[in-house]
């Protein structure tokens, strides 16, 4: 008996079974319908009353033809993934981020000194505002994301970075360090947005079109850059200017550099 036979015998069975009852089809976990048994089936063929349109006709046909298609799963690959690979990954991805952060505070403190401080000051203020607010959004940092959180601190630096290297310009240029801050808070302003809105449009282009862990990435991305860019533009400078009213800029060795014949 090849399959169509024992399909037909099932369905004539069935419908013994069950005339004058309803007999449901589902497709998965959908009904499709659920029509009432009116005659015994023995050769396969049946029809379903009470159908409004040709077109609702054909869709339920459609689906039940679907559902008994021949379909032949085939294991293409195969691969046991152990609990170790996460239990590692997540304390060292952490560690390394750990690492990578005191790096760029030490580094920012010996290349600029005071202005250095503060950078150090609002970027530690950056990451916990950061971590602040994807707990408040509700967002897990998976492996993937935490990679976009230690990307927006580089980013965050580099725009420190931008405006200490124009304020340095200006006082190389024999301004007074009031007039060098303001000036390297505006001219570097254009770079800064500039590379900013930039990353934020391709963080938006990966979440909208990424699947899985590319949003993840995509979405601390886009927190953490919007957020850092603010940090650089208002906390730094208020802490430069508190620290300038406080008269710590007195001295050049305090501005990171030695090429500076007077520092007002």
């Amino acid at each position: 008996m090849n399959s169509q036979q024992r399909e037909q015998k099932n369905l004539a069975k069935a419908t013994q079974d069950f005339y004058g009852k309803v007999i449901s089809i589902y497709m998965d976990s959908d009904l499709v319908s659920a029509p009432t048994v009116e005659a015994v089936i023995s050769d396969g063929k049946a029809i379903i009353n009470n159908i409004d349109t040709q077109e609702e006709a054909k869709s339920i046909a459609s689906m039940i033809k679907s559902g008994a298609l021949p379909v032949t799963l085939k294991t293409v690959s195969a691969k046991v993934v152990g609990p170790q690979l996460g239990l590692n990954a997540m304390p060292q991805s952490v560690k390394a981020g750990a690492v990578g952060i005191g790096i760029v505070l030490l580094f920012m403190l010996v290349m600029y000194r005071l202005l250095g401080i503060t950078a150090d000051i609002a970027l530690i203020f950056y990451i916990t505002i950061v971590l602040g607010t994807f707990a408040t959004i509700g967002v897990t940092l998976t492996l993937p994301g935490i990679a976009g959180f230690l990307l927006t601190i580089g980013m965050a630096v580099d725009a420190n970075v931008l405006i200490f290297e124009r304020i340095k310009e200006e006082l190389r240029a024999g301004k007074s360090v009031k007039s060098s801050i303001d000036a390297g808070f505006h001219r570097a302003m254009s770079s800064i947005l500039d590379s900013n809105i930039t990353t934020i449009i391709s963080g938006f282009v990966l979440y909208f079109f990424g699947t899985g862990s590319v949003k993840g990435f995509a979405l601390t991305l886009i927190v953490g850059v919007i957020l850092s860019m603010l940090t650089a533009i208002f906390v730094t400078r208020l802490l430069i200017n508190l620290t300038y009213n406080m008269g710590w800029f007195s001295k050049k060795w305090t501005i990171g550099t030695f090429e500076i014949k007077e520092v007002e």
